[in-house]
C-alpha cells in the first residue's frame, strides 16, 4: 500500500501498482458529506473544468471500461480516501445509499434507533425500497441496535452497515 499526498494534510491510500500512474496528477482533498475524497480538476473544451474523482478513475482502470451512468463507486469501509482496489466496488444508487454510517443528527448513539417519548421506549426502524419497516420497541438501546443489525443484514446483504461494523457494539453484545 502507498499514499498519495493531498491538500489539507490528507492522503489517499492506494495499491502499489497504481502509485506511479496516479502520481502524474496533482490531487486535492475535497469534503463530500461527512467524508473526504481525492479529486483533481481537468480542463475540457471552452475553458470549462470537470472534477475527476480518484476512486472512479481507479475502478474504471481495474474494470478496464467506462462506468455506466447508473453505476456508482462505493467504498466498502466508508472511508472516501481509502482507494485500494479491494475497498472499491460497483453499486447502484440504492446500494450506495445503504452503505452509510450513523447520521449526524443521531441522538441514540446507534444506527436505526430512536427514542420515543410517547411510550418511553427505544424504537428501531429500517427503510427498504422507500418504505419504513418497524422492527419493534425496546427498553434497552443495545437490544434495539441488535434488532437493526439483523434486519440490515437481511435486507442489505453486503451493503449493510451495522452498529457492530461501525464499532458501536462490542464483543458478544
Amino acid at each position: 500500500m502507498k499514499h498519495i499526498s493531498l491538500t489539507q494534510g490528507k492522503y489517499a491510500r492506494i495499491n502499489d501498482i497504481d502509485f506511479t500512474w496516479l502520481s502524474q496528477w496533482k490531487w486535492y482533498a475535497q469534503k463530500g458529506g461527512t467524508t473526504f475524497y481525492a479529486v483533481r480538476w481537468d480542463n475540457v473544451k471552452e475553458g470549462r473544468r470537470i472534477k475527476i474523482q480518484m476512486h472512479c478513475v481507479l475502478l474504471k482502470r481495474k474494470l478496464n471500461r467506462e462506468l455506466h451512468s447508473d453505476e456508482r463507486v462505493d467504498h466498502r469501509d466508508l472511508n472516501g480516501l481509502n482507494n485500494q482496489r479491494k475497498n472499491l466496488r460497483l453499486a447502484n444508487d440504492t446500494e450506495n445509499n445503504r452503505n452509510v454510517g450513523i447520521r449526524r443528527d443521531n441522538t441514540s448513539g446507534y444506527k436505526g434507533v430512536t427514542w420515543r417519548y410517547d411510550n418511553q421506549s427505544w424504537q428501531t426502524r429500517i427503510q427498504v425500497n422507500k418504505k419504513r419497516i418497524h422492527l419493534g420497541y425496546f427498553t434497552n438501546p443495545r437490544e434495539a441496535a441488535l434488532a437493526y443489525d439483523v434486519a440490515a443484514l437481511k435486507y442489505f446483504g453486503e451493503f449493510a452497515v451495522t452498529n457492530r461494523s461501525l464499532g458501536l457494539l462490542k464483543g458478544n453484545e
